[in-house]
């Protein structure tokens, strides 16, 4: 009798539960959405991002494509098309949105981190991210990262609808993929990062790298065998500290393997 009542008493429990789960979850459902929840994150891999996007600008996309997401109900709110939608803002690396427990629809974005301005022949400017990838230039909030000029030709591939195959190839067979071979090595060591201020792209699409502290010019060449130039560059820079004699000198030539050779003034 005691074992009869002990499974009718679990099998009351286990509907009374299913039924509370149900109860609960068509609550939450047709509960409304008290607040939209937006953390932005500036930094990647431990370095601070300029700002390219505010938390008003996602406000307002959200605001423009959604109408409006607080009040709505919590079963009318499709949290991946959200992130999808956001995906599409050029500064926007990743997004992810969820539903809390209390009502609020939280939305974590990951802003892209420029590492080089590009400045082409015809005048036009934009970024390119750590990932290698083309951000549009926002008038108004300036990066503080280094310059791009010189031969480059102009790339008609504005506007965040363009086909991301058509960039990628533009970054693989193109000049911006040597610079953002170059401009990587450079953002990946503190020192460079401070040391180079502008690269340039001579008439034979060869680098020079114009230096924030010295009156030299470094002729780096083509984007070939950059982790070795830049070693041999460092090892210029400790020897030459040594000796005090980082203002003797007018270009500083890493062209040529295992060697550096330097022209004074």
């Amino acid at each position: 009798m005691k074992k009869v009542l002990k499974i009718v008493l679990w099998s009351v429990a286990s509907v009374l539960f299913v039924a509370a789960l149900v109860y609960s979850r068509m609550y939450y459902n047709q509960r409304a959405c008290e607040n939209v929840v937006i953390n932005i994150d500036y930094e990647s891999q431990g370095a601070k991002s300029d700002v390219f996007l505010t938390y008003d600008d996602v406000r307002q996309f959200i605001k423009h494509r959604f109408d409006s997401l607080q009040g709505r109900p919590m079963a009318d709110i499709n949290v991946e098309q959200l992130e999808i939608k956001v995906k599409e803002i050029p500064y926007v690396l990743d997004a992810d949105a969820f539903k809390s427990i209390n009502g609020d629809v939280v939305l974590n974005i990951k802003q892209r981190r420029a590492i080089v301005v590009v400045i082409d022949r015809s005048g036009a400017s934009y970024y390119i991210d750590e990932s290698g990838d083309i951000i549009p230039k926002r008038y108004g909030f300036p990066a503080d990262v280094i310059v791009c000029n010189g031969n480059i030709p102009a790339f008609s591939f504005y506007g965040k609808n363009e086909d991301k195959a058509y960039k990628d190839s533009i970054m693989t067979n193109s000049i911006l993929g040597d610079i953002y071979q170059i401009a990587r090595a450079i953002d990946g060591d503190e020192f460079l990062k401070k040391e180079i201020a502008q690269m340039h792209v001579n008439a034979k699409n060869e680098f020079e790298l114009i230096p924030l502290v010295g009156r030299h010019r470094i002729v780096f060449g083509a984007a070939k065998d950059v982790p070795e130039k830049f070693e041999k560059l460092l090892l210029f820079y400790q020897k030459a500290k040594d000796y005090n004699a980082w203002g003797k000198y007018r270009t500083v030539n890493l062209k040529y393997k295992d060697q550096i050779v330097c022209t004074k003034k």
